[in-house]
């Protein structure tokens, strides 16, 4: 998959045959996301073209309205990797600043789509909206679409349980701990990656050793206790995974990732890049008396851990 960092180099290596492009900002790329690059890569494969995703970045309402902006799922990179696994030809990411919000809808199908990117066939959501105050919409790349040769597929919201599958419906899931929802939404668990950093120890002494994770996820879930699965450059391991801010030692500060992987008896992991899938909520963060009755509580969250594993499995 080749990736460019905007849409202005892409008339250098622009195919003869041209493209059929996805758009979107695709937070989480979830079903409904799944449902837009699919339909690019069918439409590409028809008609022997590069199939390609046009992203943006930062998210827009981080620029036009970031006291409103929202936390996201996964950053870029991640992103980038989910593409690929869906079987993407080209990934366009264009930088999203003020100058480019001012450009407007006829500027944006004609020399970004048309020119630059050489679309056969563009794949958006119903309810796509685009340009200078939002005042493009499917209605006007289908119109002129008809007059610049591509043509237009809109994707009706894809429904789970009635639920409109939207990146800000499983923000709002994954914020809430409520991970069978998010889940539901997104066709896989929730994860959580980063790399393992130094933490107090306070785990190894109490008997649960953990790998402290410095998440590079802006949004975090509700704190409290998960049942995990973490995948490793080793291997894959179940665990138990505390997010919170340890309030039995008094440190309430800062917010803490802790996975404790069971039955794992290899290196440490400092400064490896783990993921952490959601598997189910177990209990919310609380304070305990002391170390022994936290120790106590632990040993109850890896049996409850360890049931939801083997749920997931039946």
């Amino acid at each position: 998959m080749k990736v460019y960092r905007d849409t202005k180099s892409a008339g250098q290596e622009s195919p003869e045959v041209g493209r059929s492009l996805a758009i979107g900002i695709f937070d989480g790329v979830h079903l409904g996301h799944q449902a837009l690059v699919n339909g690019a890569i069918q439409c590409a494969r028809e008609d022997n073209l590069h199939s390609a995703v046009l992203t943006f970045e930062p998210h827009p309402a981080k620029v036009l309205a970031p006291q409103y902006a929202p936390k996201m799922l996964e950053p870029l990179s991640r992103r980038l990797e989910r593409f690929e696994a869906l079987g993407i030809d080209e990934v366009f990411i264009e930088p999203f600043n003020l100058d480019f919000a001012k450009i407007s809808p006829q500027d944006f199908i004609e020399k970004t789509l048309v020119e630059a990117l050489q679309i056969r066939h563009v794949t958006v959501g119903e309810g796509f909206v685009f340009g200078a105050s939002q005042a493009g919409n499917v209605e006007l790349l289908t119109e002129m679409g008809q007059k610049l040769g591509f043509a237009t597929h809109p994707v009706s919201h894809v429904r789970q349980t009635g639920m409109v599958t939207s990146s800000s419906k499983v923000r709002e899931f994954v914020h809430a701990g409520q991970i069978k929802g998010a889940t539901l939404l997104l066709g896989r668990q929730p994860e959580l990656f980063g790399a393992v950093v130094r933490g107090a120890g306070r785990g190894t002494g109490l008997g649960f050793g953990t790998a402290n994770v410095h998440c590079e996820n802006e949004l975090l879930p509700a704190t409290g206790v998960y049942a995990t699965k973490v995948r490793t450059k080793d291997g894959n391991f179940e665990g138990v995974l505390n997010v919170g801010y340890t309030p039995t030692f008094g440190d309430e500060t800062e917010i803490k990732v802790e996975a404790h992987l069971f039955d794992y008896s290899g290196d440490d992991l400092y400064g490896e890049t783990i993921y952490l899938e959601l598997i189910d909520f177990i209990r919310p963060e609380r304070k305990f008396d002391g170390p022994e009755s936290l120790k106590a509580q632990i040993g109850k969250d890896v049996e409850a851990a360890k049931a939801a594993l083997i749920e997931l499995k039946s």
